[in-house]
């Protein structure tokens, strides 16, 4: 019989088998071997299934759901069969450079006082251009609603704690699961309610451990509009958010939906709300009036520019 593994790797899915093979197959590749690969699939899926039995490993195991549970309790369904102590989440849709388990868990075993979640860089890859975010780590007593939402410049990317750059202890993840029925925001839900705890500690990764694709072509969870959902999520768990952090989400992240979908009569409500509630900053202001003012396309290219910029400015090709 062969010990318990030491990371579980827990990866929820639900058609999109040629993506999650990709996927799996970067876990694969890792430099650190003692792991345990969990594949939920959220729901009858015959061509995911069947991939998954092609791909048989003796580190591979995977649970079908009778019907579709959910983003939420998929990864918790993972973390319920996991056999290790540590817990690595991966998106069907992303994959994994080859150091990322053995570097992260590294890490964990020096931190021993507070339950550690370990986070990274990444690639986002765009069919644009690829950006390395974040472009810093959270800072000593920085409030995390701040840290994710709180811009000190123009475009995203300074504060980012993806979910397939996640590792975490799975006595944590029993005691404080991903909370089920959100069609939203589940990833930044549970880290906001997992720093209302004083046993935790956030750490930074300054590697890129992780590729994660963005703005392609296929459906996703992130990329479903309903900025009312959104805001109303928002001031239902104010008391996870500062001032600050809770006027920076509505005023970018809430706006940013919007405006994708054109709503233009949310504007007024926006401002009301993000000037009652919060605490807006200059940048926010700044922000929530570009993403109103000029168009989405002229924003990208922007950015990419930008992007070219700084690359040029630190020697890189």
């Amino acid at each position: 019989m062969t010990s318990d593994p030491l990371i579980s790797v827990v990866i929820p899915t639900r058609g999109r088998a040629d993506l999650l093979k990709r996927a799996i197959e970067s876990v694969y590749k890792q430099t650190f071997t003692n792991y345990q690969i969990v594949v939920v699939v959220d729901g009858p899926d015959t061509e995911t299934e069947s991939m998954l039995q092609e791909l048989e490993n003796s580190k591979l195991e995977y649970i079908i759901n009778p019907e579709s549970l959910g983003g939420s309790e998929a990864r918790n369904v993972g973390v319920n069969h996991a056999r290790g102590n540590w817990i690595a989440f991966l998106d069907d849709d992303d994959e994994w450079f080859p150091n990322k388990l053995e570097e992260q868990y590294k890490i964990a075993q020096q931190k021993r006082d507070k339950s550690p979640i370990i986070y990274s860089r990444l690639i986002a890859s765009s069919p644009k251009a690829d950006y390395e975010w974040p472009r810093r780590g959270i800072k000593k007593n920085e409030h995390i609603s701040e840290y994710l939402f709180t811009r000190r410049s123009l475009f995203q990317g300074e504060g980012l704690i993806q979910t397939s750059t996640i590792f975490v202890s799975r006595d944590l993840m029993i005691a404080l699961p991903f909370k089920k029925g959100l069609k939203r925001h589940q990833d930044w839900d549970w880290l906001l309610r997992a720093a209302k705890t004083n046993k935790v500690e956030f750490v930074f990764c300054p590697l890129i451990l992780t590729k994660w694709y963005i703005e392609e072509k296929r459906k996703s969870v992130s990329k479903i509009g309903d900025w009312k959902y959104s805001l109303n999520w928002t001031l239902e768990n104010d008391q996870l958010f500062t001032p600050r952090g809770l006027s920076s989400f509505v005023m970018t992240v809430v706006s940013s939906i919007s405006a994708r979908e054109g709503n233009y009569g949310s504007i007024f409500k926006l401002l009301k709300i993000s000037f009652k509630h919060g605490r807006p900053s200059f940048f926010d202001c700044l922000i929530f009036s570009g993403m109103w003012l000029v168009p989405q396309n002229i924003r990208h290219t922007i950015r990419k520019l930008t992007n070219i910029k700084s690359k040029l400015i630190r020697g890189e090709s």
